[in-house]
């Protein structure tokens, strides 16, 4: 969508403090990020978002202490798409990130727990991103990597580098864990441009 104009309305509210915007890894899914003092009203956000958009939205919180930031405002992401599909793979690919950005903070404290959880978190991610890609509808978690890797449209050898993964983890290499996680990260990224 070209006509940002709602954006420019959102940043008049007085709630809104800061307003972001910037690209999803395809490229042509807007990610708008707004900065804003609490309480902030859901409903009077989404009434600015056009008609169109409205059922293909999603009104992300993030959490209130972005490490990134030295600021103390609460922040939330809105991110909108024509294909509604393509936007759960989008927010999926995010969250798998977002996931791992965790880990590697908790692989410097060597906390070998939370960076499996971490991981865990990001396979999850993946698993829904396949089987949006394979027309297919996740259920629950349990075996959900090894029906994936049986899937047509998937990364190669997935469950197995996966476990592998897993293993670099566990026995305190994290360096190897996180490379092969990049890998597979970038590779499903590409899959989901390739099939959008």
């Amino acid at each position: 969508m070209k006509n940002l104009e709602w954006v420019n309305e959102l940043a008049t509210l007085p709630e809104i403090v800061g307003v972001t915007s910037s690209c999803s890894p395809a490229e042509d899914s807007p990610v708008i990020g707004i900065y804003y003092n609490e309480p902030i009203d859901k409903e009077l956000i989404t009434e600015k978002i056009p008609l169109v958009l409205q059922g293909k939205t999603f009104f992300k919180e993030l959490s209130k202490c972005d490490k990134s930031k030295t600021s103390e405002l609460a922040y939330a992401e809105i991110l909108y798409e024509k294909d509604k599909g393509h936007l759960l793979k989008l927010l999926y690919l995010q969250e798998a990130a977002s996931s791992m950005e965790a880990a590697k903070e908790a692989a410097i404290r060597n906390d070998v727990h939370f960076v499996l959880s971490c991981f865990t978190k990001t396979v999850n991610s993946w698993n829904h991103i396949i089987y949006h890609l394979n027309n297919q509808r996740l259920e629950n978690q349990e075996g959900a990597a090894k029906k994936a890797a049986r899937m047509k449209i998937k990364p190669d050898h997935y469950l197995v580098r996966i476990e592998q993964a897993y293993v670099y983890f566990a026995s305190h290499n994290p360096t190897l864990g996180l490379d092969e996680f990049k890998r597979i990260h970038d590779e499903i990224t590409q899959i989901v441009i390739d099939n959008h």
